[in-house]
């Protein structure tokens, strides 16, 4: 586990879970930390170009 990891707890209606764990299973994550972390990863990542973008 990384050094400084903060557990947090999430709800989420069932067929979004279902739907996330399918996509988990097709993209070889090995658990749903993992793919949370790429997803919010990929959230920041994305959210930081459109202010960007915005900006110009």
């Amino acid at each position: 586990m990384e050094e400084g990891v903060t557990r947090i707890g999430v709800s989420l209606p069932k067929n979004l879970l279902n739907e996330f764990d399918s996509i988990i299973r097709t993209r070889g994550y090995s658990s749903r930390s993992e793919a949370i972390r790429d997803a919010i990863r990929n959230y920041i990542a994305e959210y930081k170009w459109l202010e960007r973008e915005e900006g110009e």
